[in-house]
């Protein structure tokens, strides 16, 4: 009587799939193939790098870590959309939903999602005057860090064609500005 076996879901070879979920993980192709082959080890770097680089190069490998991934990014929420949202949500930020009417900071938690999601770092420290029993609470102090726009801008630019780096290519919109 055979034995019933179930399939594995990944790669058959149990070492080949350890190196695919190195690579997906973010481990140099040559760090991958001395986990998954430890005799590798002994080999040196230019061997390791070599027979890595074929090994990657393989079609069943190169689908299995793009799986990977994807079945990664998927249980944590991340698609492109999520990132150019999240890009767009710091380069079209308005400082001045932070403050009140009057120019006094607003409570973190009254902060609208995109307001919050700006914001890189906040301090918040009491102020006081004098010494001793003279020592008094004269005010407090809030240091507000905001996330780079510029960067983010830029991010969305070079997405939408609006922006290249290299002189070669064709920019979405050509500007000219006379003076």
């Amino acid at each position: 009587m055979r034995k019933l076996v179930k399939k594995p879901t990944g790669l058959e070879d149990v070492a080949l799939e350890k190196f695919c979920r190195a690579l997906s993980r973010g481990d140099t192709q040559s760090d991958a193939l001395r986990l998954a082959f430890p005799h590798t080890k002994t080999w040196s770097p230019g061997a390791v790098w070599s027979r890595a680089s074929r090994l990657a190069a393989r079609d069943k490998v190169a689908t299995r870590v793009k799986h990977l991934k994807e079945e990664y990014y998927q249980k944590l929420g991340i698609s492109p959309q999520r990132v150019l949202k999240e890009r767009a949500r710091l380069a079209f930020f308005d400082p001045g939903k932070l403050f009140d009417e009057n120019g006094s900071p607003l409570p973190i938690n009254s902060l609208d999602d995109d307001s919050r999601a700006a914001i890189q770092a906040l301090e918040v420290a009491d102020m006081f005057e004098g010494v001793g029993e003279n020592r008094q609470h004269v005010g407090v102090m809030h240091k507000i860090k905001i996330a780079d726009k510029s960067k983010s801008l830029e991010a969305l630019e070079k997405h939408l064609g609006l922006y290249s780096d290299k002189p070669t290519e064709q920019a979405f919109f050509n500007i000219t500005i006379h003076i």
